[in-house]
Formats: C-alpha cells, structure tokens, sequence
C-alpha cells in the first residue's frame, strides 16, 4: 500500500538522511521480513552465515529454500560481539 509506506518515510525520514515510499519495504511481521531478506542474500546451495546463539528462524528459513547455515560464535565475556576470526573463517 503506496499510503502506507509514504506514511513510514515520512515519519522516520530526517534532514540527512530523506526517504521516499520506494525506500520502505513492508511485511507481514518479522518473519516475513526474515524470509524475504534471506531470499535476496541467497540461493539454494549456497550458504549464509547466522550467530550462535542466535534466533532459530533465520536457519529454518534458510533451509526451506535449500540454503545451508554456517554459525559463527558470538563472545558472553565480551557483551555478545561476534567472534570475527571465526566468522572469517567460515567465509568461502
């Protein structure tokens, strides 16, 4: 719906950084925001990577569409950040 999105872009648009209705994607909640953005960042047999711990919908999406998951650890002693030689080493 044009108005609504209009309405979003005008609500959250500021002097640095303007938006337009095409800049605003509308979904059906969370999950289909989950499911739509995992559509676009891969195909079937390819693979993404999510943390652990993480929200278990990303892998159930993603293996629905024939996308495998790679986790990569995220660090309690360091407020959650992700262990980025980890994750660099899972990269293909």
């Amino acid at each position: 719906d044009m108005n609504a999105r209009s309405a979003v872009a005008r609500r959250y648009s500021t002097t640095s950084t303007p938006l337009t209705p095409g800049d605003v994607i509308l979904t059906s909640g969370c999950s289909g925001a989950l499911d739509m953005s995992i559509c676009v960042l891969a195909n079937k047999g390819q693979n993404i990577l999510i943390p652990r711990p993480g929200f278990p919908l990303y892998e159930t999406i993603a293996q629905h569409y024939g996308i495998g998951c790679k986790h990569y650890r995220l660090l309690p002693e360091q407020d959650w950040q992700a262990d980025v030689q980890h994750l660099e080493s899972l990269i293909d």
